[in-house]
């Protein structure tokens, strides 16, 4: 029998050994590599602290153009020598640079331009800033108690970060100022806007300003689906220390409105909207989600805007007061408590359909919008409370546009009166002669104005319409307005303490004109233009809605040496339809919805306005959908004189008329090679071929009407016209 000896051998421990000896080389190695990646982890953290840390301080600009006194951080201030800095941290010294380039809005908004921003004077829309950090560590590491490793590749690094900095922050966006600057908001200057197109609106003995930009419509459909944007500014202007006067920002309340086609859904909890954003009286206040009924955007060839209009524009079902509506009034729709506002589609004539659609069926919608916390928000719709005509040439001098904002805010102030002293349907006083104390150049009584005799290409002079609209008052607007009610109104006095004790944090150098939210508005090219006289011996323009206002309104020019004074009207749609110049979304638009104002005007020394008497020719005219029937125009021959209101018109046929004829031009749809006028008693011949080119034209024969014709329908068709 064998015995064998139990043990190591000298072999296995000699091998036993190397692979301890290799596995602690790796776990050294291990060690060091994560020793490197943790201290690189650790310093590109701190460097992208570091690089956040200026972006911060760079938004914490007070002005934004230079500090002549160089003591104030200005926006302008920011360039690439500005940012660049070294900052020690933990032993080592980060070194920041900046790439800073200076962006400006084009006029159309929907581009930018880069401008170099070490120019002088140049006022940025925003500034784009690439800061990079970059670290040379030459430090040692330790790795173990009493050993070190030299740094090798861990001795430098960089991080990038790209941010954008706007010259407007959002903190001083739409929000009454607890005194005469945003609380920690920065100094922005402000340019106020240049006469006649933007009026200025004092609304306080401290130089507190209001004034509207003029809106600019964006046509994504010709005459049927269009955006419009304006903004409304508020700031103050002081005397510098060099004597003159510099203005600088206060608030800014960003407005869209936007005509819409929308696919009704049912309630659905999954898919609320919201109820309207409201003003409060220091801000616009976005409304609750509620599970109601909503709408979606019908097609991708209208407004991004859509998608929110056509799901919130819906009133809640158990809305418990009129703060909660889109339509508090009811003044031209058929809203009302604990029911939706009305929705109405198009039949296939274009014509509006005289009952609700049912869900699953498509509508028409036009919703205002308000820009809060940087979205676009449904708010009440807006609510045209006086529509004035003038020249343009009256608010071209300093003494023009002081007698209109005085003008502006007596009617503010009559319409608070009767607001804060129990009147439920308050209205602005006053006729639209600027009542009291504004007249026309000329005749106080007919509000006339004069046109020079010069040469027929130069004997014109631009017509102008201005909206003064009032937004509805919820109860808490209604609280800080009857705080800050002067004692001619109320009694209570213009006393912040009043405020204070009602609980409100009201700032003392807040207006009450501050508080209630109106915005004067020039609507010259949104609103309908038409002369009484068929353009002889004055005619106006009344031009197809092209973006960015390139199209001609309420230009009156004399045509002929005749002499005469001639009636030159102008209409719009007092709510969100107006703005967006089309089609009533509402069969109350057709009844209540307009609000015309007139000028007379004088030719060539002419006598008094002439009064027309005949025959009464008078209906209302549809189309087709993508036609916008009140894009048309009525023009009469033969002694015919035309007016025409949206989709309705009348003529009137003088009883000396000569071959009287009636003209309408200017329908015109996309894509669509060929259309008809069509009469729907075919009892009016037409003269020759109707013309397919643009303007499109066709003309009829009013020969044949002798006694009045009150409920005439034509129709623009997309087939030839059959008896």
């Amino acid at each position: 029998m064998m015995i064998r000896n139990k043990g190591f051998s000298l072999l296995e421990i000699l091998l036993a050994i190397v692979i301890f000896v290799v596995g602690m080389l790796a776990l050294a190695h291990l060690q060091t590599n994560l020793t490197r990646s943790a201290t690189d982890a650790n310093t590109r953290t701190v460097a992208a602290g570091i690089a956040e840390e200026i972006i911060e301080e760079l938004r914490g600009f007070r002005r934004i153009s230079t500090d002549p006194n160089g003591t104030v951080f200005a926006f302008a201030d920011i360039d690439d020598a500005f940012v660049a800095d070294t900052v020690p941290r933990g032993g080592i010294n980060y070194v920041v640079t900046a790439d800073v380039k200076g962006y400006e809005f084009n006029s159309d908004l929907t581009a930018v331009t880069e401008t170099d921003p070490a120019v002088a004077g140049v006022v940025y829309d925003f500034k784009t800033i690439e800061l990079t950090v970059t670290w040379n560590n030459n430090q040692e590491f330790l790795i173990d108690e009493g050993t070190t490793i030299a740094n090798t590749d861990m001795d430098s690094g960089y991080i990038a970060l790209k941010d954008v900095i706007h010259s407007t922050p959002a903190l001083a966006d739409a929000v009454i100022a607890a005194d005469e600057e945003p609380a920690g908001g920065p100094i922005v200057d402000y340019t106020p806007g240049l006469n006649p197109d933007i009026v200025a609106i004092q609304l306080s003995n401290d130089a507190k300003f209001k004034e509207s930009t003029q809106p600019k419509p964006d046509v994504i459909r010709r005459d049927e689906l269009v955006e419009t944007w304006f903004d409304v500014i508020t700031y103050n202007t002081v005397t510098n220390d060099e004597g003159g006067d510099e203005s600088y920002f206060l608030r800014r309340e960003e407005f869209l409105v936007v005509s819409c086609e929308c696919t009704l859904r049912g309630a659905d909890s999954d898919n609320p909207g919201f109820k309207p954003t409201v003003w409060n009286g220091k801000e616009y206040v976005e409304g609750d989600r509620v599970a109601k009924s909503y709408g979606e955007s019908a097609n991708n060839q209208q407004s991004p805007y859509c998608d929110t209009c056509c799901r919130d524009h819906h009133d809640d079902p158990n809305a418990a007061s009129a703060d909660e509506l889109y339509d508090p009034y009811g003044t031209w729709t058929s809203s009302s408590l604990g029911s939706n506002h009305g929705h109405y589609g198009k039949d296939n004539q274009g014509n509006l359909e005289s009952t609700p659609v049912s869900a699953g069926n498509d509508y028409v919608e036009s919703c205002r919008m308000v820009r809060k916390d940087g979205f676009m928000r449904v708010a009440q719709d807006f609510r045209q409370e006086q529509f004035i005509g003038l020249p343009q040439s009256y608010l071209a001098d300093t003494a023009g546009v002081t007698a209109y904002s005085s003008y502006v805010t007596d009617a503010i102030d009559n319409f608070i009166d009767d607001l804060l002293n129990g009147n439920s349907s308050p209205d602005l006083d006053g006729p639209g002669d600027l009542s009291p104390g504004v007249t026309f150049p000329a005749d106080a009584t007919n509000n006339r104005m004069d046109l020079p005799v010069v040469s027929p290409a130069a004997d014109s002079a631009q017509l102008v319409t201005r909206g003064i609209y009032v937004d509805h008052l919820t109860a808490e607007a209604l609280a800080v307005l009857d705080c800050l009610a002067p004692t001619t109104i109320r009694g209570r006095g213009e006393s912040p303490e009043n405020c204070a004790a009602e609980g409100l944090n009201i700032g003392s150098a807040t207006s009450y004109l501050e508080v209630f939210p109106f915005f004067d508005v020039q609507t010259t090219w949104l609103s309908l233009w038409e002369d009484n006289v068929n353009g002889n011996p004055i005619a106006v323009t009344n031009e197809q809605l092209a973006d960015d206002n390139s199209h001609s309104r309420g230009l009156a020019s004399i045509t002929s040496a005749n002499q005469g004074d001639v009636t030159i009207t102008s209409r719009m749609h007092r709510g969100n339809v107006g703005l967006a110049a089309t089609d009533p979304i509402d069969p109350d638009h057709y009844a209540n919805g307009t609000w015309p104002t007139q000028l007379y005007l004088q030719a060539n020394g002419g006598g008094s306005p002439p009064v027309i008497t005949g025959t009464t020719f008078s209906g209302v005219i549809g189309a087709v959908p993508g036609v916008q029937a009140s894009g048309t125009t009525f023009t009469g021959g033969g002694g015919v004189v035309c007016q025409q209101n949206l989709t309705q018109f009348e003529c009137i046929i003088p009883d000396d008329a000569t071959s009287p004829t009636l003209t309408i031009s200017g329908y015109w749809k996309n894509s669509q090679t060929d259309l008809w006028i069509c009469e729907s008693m075919n009892e009016l011949p037409v003269l020759g071929a109707p013309s397919q080119t643009e303007p499109k034209t066709t003309v009829f024969d009013l020969s044949a009407v002798g006694q009045d014709w009150t409920d005439v329908q034509f129709t623009i068709s997309t087939s030839a016209c059959t008896p």
